[in-house]
């Protein structure tokens, strides 16, 4: 499916003007040679932008970008234009989503929706706010599996030369959809609360059953163990039935 392309420069004058709605001071004056010039080229990975040699920066953010299966083989890439953004001095970026994906992305549903973040009720939460003609979720970086498919295109892209990558809306997997007014319910699938639990008992080694009841309102059939392996969620503390309990899983 098609997406968005386009050019986007930063001059001095918008670092400048950015800084100070940040409350930052600006860098102070220089020859303009010493300002480096970013670019983001929003292309396909089989397509070449123009409009980067005319603009000559140097460096694209994002030269190209991996989206859904336009991506996933070595055969669906333009590396040839690497070369020429060298031959410019040019650094180019390669990229892709870290978070979108769509069931064709995947060879069963199963595997799609083990790939997909949960809401707090364990439900994959829908992002039909994108508009595409196609369920789009966002994918669990709490996933092994996941951050491998995440990495098996990253590997296609290094080898095809580029200098650097950008895995774009990392944290996108927490924002929630629609349904609940993107208040951030999501990103509570099994893989992201056992990793939850495992940090909340590297995090307090010395708790006792009793210091789990008071600091965070634990109880007696739901409370983390550490005779149990932190991710079996049914006889282990699971998160999501502490949300619910309390009346907080529609807006976490």
């Amino acid at each position: 499916m098609p997406r968005r392309s386009g050019l986007l420069r930063w001059s001095a004058g918008m670092m400048a003007a950015a800084l100070a709605a940040w409350g930052q001071p600006a860098p102070a004056a220089g020859p303009v040679k010493d300002f480096v010039v970013y670019a983001f080229s929003q292309s396909d990975v089989h397509e070449e932008d123009p409009q980067v040699y005319e603009l000559d920066p140097d460096t694209t953010i994002r030269a190209i970008g991996k989206w859904s299966t336009a991506g996933d083989e070595a055969a669906d890439y333009n590396f040839a234009q690497i070369d020429r953004y060298h031959a410019k001095g040019i650094t180019f970026m390669g990229s892709g989503t870290a978070s979108v994906i769509f069931p064709k992305d995947f060879a069963t549903a199963e595997i799609f929706d083990d790939m997909s973040t949960r809401d707090a009720d364990g439900d994959p939460v829908p992002h039909d706010e994108f508009g595409f003609p196609e369920p789009a979720r966002r994918g669990n970086l709490f996933n092994p599996r996941y951050r491998e498919y995440l990495l098996s295109w990253a590997r296609i892209q290094v080898d095809g030369g580029v200098d650097g990558l950008n895995f774009d809306e990392v944290n996108a997997g927490f924002s929630g959809g629609s349904k609940y007014g993107f208040n951030g319910n999501e990103g509570f699938d099994d893989y992201a609360i056992a990793d939850f639990n495992r940090y909340l008992l590297e995090k307090y080694p010395a708790f006792t059953a009793a210091d789990w009841k008071s600091r965070f309102g634990m109880t007696d059939d739901n409370i983390l163990r550490r005779d149990v392996p932190a991710g079996d969620l049914a006889a282990n503390f699971n998160y999501r039935a502490y949300l619910r309990a309390g009346g907080w899983n529609r807006d976490p």
